[in-house]
C-alpha cells in the first residue's frame, strides 16, 4: 500500500513539473507575486501587531543586550507604514509593561524600503541570477518547489539563497536570503521570510535577521532580530 501511495505521490507530482523548466517556474512565481501585490495593494490601508525580539551577543555568544516591544503599526500604503510602540516586555518580572507618551512616539514613520521578490524573478533582473530546483518538499502541510537562487555578478543590493513556493499557485511562502556581496564590518548575514495565509490574504508572518559583526574594538559579536506580524485588521480607517 505505501509503494503503491508513494506511486500516485511521485506520479502527481511529474504531472506538474513535466514539460516545464526552472525558466517557467520563475515566471510563473513572478505572475503570482505581481498578482498578490496588486491584492495587497487593494488592502491599504489596514492595521497590524508588530512584535520584535532584538539580542545582540558578545564574543562568547552571551546575550550582552536584548528588548521585546510591541507595536500597532497602520499600513498606509506600500511604503509607509506608522509605528506606535504599545508594550514593552519586561525581562525581569517576566510580563509586559505600559510604555510612557514618549516611548509611543518612538516607533517608525513614514517611508521604509522593503525587499522585493520582483527584485529577483522580475523579466528585467532574472537573468542576473541562475536559479536552480530542487525538486518537492512539504512546508507547513504545503506542497512545495524548493528553488536556491545564485548571483552572477555579487553586488550588496542583489541576494542569493532559497525560496519555496506552493506548486498549485507558485506563491512564494517562506524565504531564506543573504546580502551576495557583505557590508563592511559584517562577516556574515541571513535574513529569513514567512508567509501565511490570512483572512484569504497570503502576508507576512514572521521575519529573522541575524548578522556578525566585527567593528574595529567597537564590538565584536552577534546581532538576531525575531519579528511576529499578526492581528491584521482591514476595517482599520
Amino acid at each position: 500500500m505505501r509503494q503503491i501511495q508513494f506511486s500516485v505521490f511521485l506520479l502527481s507530482f511529474l504531472s506538474i513539473v513535466r514539460g516545464q523548466n526552472i525558466g517557467d517556474i520563475v515566471e510563473r512565481i513572478y505572475q503570482a507575486n505581481e498578482q498578490q501585490e496588486k491584492i495587497l495593494q487593494s488592502l491599504y490601508p489596514y492595521s497590524y501587531h508588530q512584535e520584535i525580539l532584538f539580542q545582540k551577543f558578545d564574543a562568547d555568544d552571551d546575550i550582552d543586550e536584548q528588548s521585546r516591544r510591541k507595536y500597532l503599526v497602520r499600513a498606509v500604503s506600500e511604503n509607509t507604514h506608522n509605528r506606535e510602540l504599545i508594550e514593552a516586555w519586561n525581562f525581569e518580572d517576566g510580563e509586559w509593561q505600559d510604555v510612557t507618551e514618549e516611548e509611543k512616539e518612538s516607533g517608525l514613520k513614514g517611508e521604509i524600503k522593503k525587499f522585493s521578490l520582483n527584485e529577483m524573478v522580475g523579466p528585467e533582473t532574472r537573468n542576473d541570477y541562475l536559479f536552480k530546483l530542487h525538486g518537492n518538499e512539504q512546508l507547513n502541510e504545503y506542497p512545495v518547489f524548493r528553488i536556491s537562487v545564485q548571483v552572477k555578478e555579487p553586488d550588496d543590493e542583489k541576494f542569493a539563497g532559497e525560496l519555496w513556493a506552493r506548486r498549485d499557485d507558485f506563491i512564494v511562502i517562506k524565504a531564506r536570503l543573504n546580502p551576495s556581496e557583505l557590508p563592511a564590518a559584517v562577516d556574515a548575514m541571513a535574513m529569513e521570510f514567512e508567509m501565511a495565509n490570512t483572512s484569504g490574504y497570503w502576508l507576512p508572518a514572521h521575519a529573522r535577521l541575524e548578522a556578525e559583526i566585527s567593528f574595529l574594538f567597537f564590538f565584536s559579536g552577534r546581532v538576531k532580530s525575531d519579528i511576529d506580524f499578526y492581528n491584521y485588521d482591514f476595517s482599520s480607517p
